[in-house]
């Protein structure tokens, strides 16, 4: 490839993203047809196809073949997001202890602006949730981390940061894929549904400082547990 055609390529791809965000295309929507897009865009096939290529890489389409078939607009989604970080984690030789040290200070800022933020709406829904976890089965690992980490993905959302929501997300998916998805033993369960009824309240209540404070206590507890549990996993490099 010369560098004209990746230079053309790389801007027909930010003009494909552009036409999907401004045009607020569905996931599952397919694109036009390569002519179409040649038109569009102006530009060769051969570039049209290495743009394709560089999103289709990226996780923002899926090139399926055929008659029906064409670029597809793909769900934002955290784990090929997660793929692309982990390549760059490699890199800097990062850890996975950095990267639940990293989470620990994105989650205690996502309570801060939960409970800065929360709607009449958002309280409610947490209110259910808190209430559904009461019944768990704790001891059950599959309920128990719906219920946990369901709880965390609640409070990412109420923050109104889609950034800090993503990236929260995204540390968390590459940990668990690295530590089969760490639990809590079920000696420790209770403590933390406890602890989660105390973050809960405080964002419900609109206590910004509670919330922070409470959540870095809890995910330092969590960042203790990890070690004990993965000392060895936590000090080696992500890897991509």
């Amino acid at each position: 490839m010369t560098s004209r055609v990746e230079k053309v390529a790389y801007s027909v791809a930010r003009e494909i993203v552009a036409h999907v965000v401004e045009d607020q295309l569905p996931p599952g929507a397919v694109l036009e047809s390569e002519t179409e897009m040649m038109e569009r865009y102006e530009v060769s096939r051969g570039s049209l196809r290495e743009a394709l290529r560089i999103l289709e890489t990226l996780g923002f389409v899926q090139l399926k073949p055929g008659p029906r078939g064409g670029p597809v607009v793909l769900n934002p989604d955290v784990r090929q997001f997660s793929k692309i970080a982990t390549l760059y984690y490699q890199r800097i030789d990062a850890t996975y202890r950095e990267l639940l040290e990293v989470r620990l200070t994105l989650e205690a800022a996502s309570a801060a602006l939960a409970a800065a933020r929360r709607t009449p709406e958002d309280a409610e829904k947490l209110r259910a949730h808190l209430e559904a976890s009461r019944d768990a089965t704790l001891a059950d690992d599959r309920a128990f981390q719906v219920v946990g980490q369901g709880f965390h993905v609640m409070v990412a959302q109420m923050a109104g940061n889609r950034v800090l929501g993503f990236m929260v997300n995204s540390c968390t998916d590459v940990v668990a894929s690295r530590t089969a998805h760490y639990l809590y033993p079920p000696d420790s369960r209770l403590a933390v549904a406890e602890i989660h009824e105390r973050i809960g309240n405080a964002i419900i209540s609109g206590d910004v400082k509670a919330a922070e404070a409470t959540m870095r206590e809890h995910m330092e507890d969590y960042l203790s547990e990890a070690m004990a549990q993965y000392g060895g996993v936590m000090a080696e490099i992500v890897r991509w």
